[in-house]
């Protein structure tokens, strides 16, 4: 069984493997630089951490509330989770 190991790793762990003489490494390369290019095109020049929103559905004494939403204005980053289950005005 070791020798079966050995002669594996030798001749560069069994065919089909991808190196970074292949053309699909290269491929993948050239999706994930356009991938990258295309989000930095499309994505907001202005994004702000801290998005208005309110919790209609919450009372006032509910943590979310007293922690994050002091005078009834948010202070904390948005993200999405249980209590903010899509992002406001969609």
């Amino acid at each position: 069984m070791l020798s079966k190991i050995k002669s594996y790793v030798a001749e560069g762990c069994g065919p089909g493997l991808v190196t970074e003489e292949s053309p699909q490494a290269a491929t993948s390369a050239a999706l994930a630089v356009a991938g990258t290019l295309f989000a930095t095109l499309i994505w907001p020049s202005e994004d702000p951490e801290i998005v208005p929103h309110s919790h209609d559905d919450l009372p006032a004494n509910h943590p979310h509330m007293v922690d994050s939403h002091s005078n009834g204005e948010a202070t904390h980053a948005y993200v999405i989770d249980e209590l903010h289950p899509s992002w406001p005005g969609r």
